[in-house]
């Protein structure tokens, strides 16, 4: 296997939930945008220090 190499900023991005838990998909949206807007060239989500323990199966798909 290749090896990769990784260049650039690689940002770690929050999961937005909403105030009942599930997440908010404008805000991730938005987040989302907003990151690789100022320059990031890569995002981690669900990473080791992550919000992937509250949730569900579905929502880590």
């Amino acid at each position: 296997m290749a090896d990769i190499i990784f260049e650039g900023l690689l940002q770690i991005v929050i999961t937005p939930f909403h105030t009942d838990g599930t997440i908010d998909f404008r805000s991730v949206d938005r987040l989302t945008r907003s990151v690789l807007g100022e320059g990031a060239s890569a995002l981690t989500v669900l990473g080791v220090s992550s919000e992937a323990a509250y949730l569900d199966e579905e929502e880590r798909r």
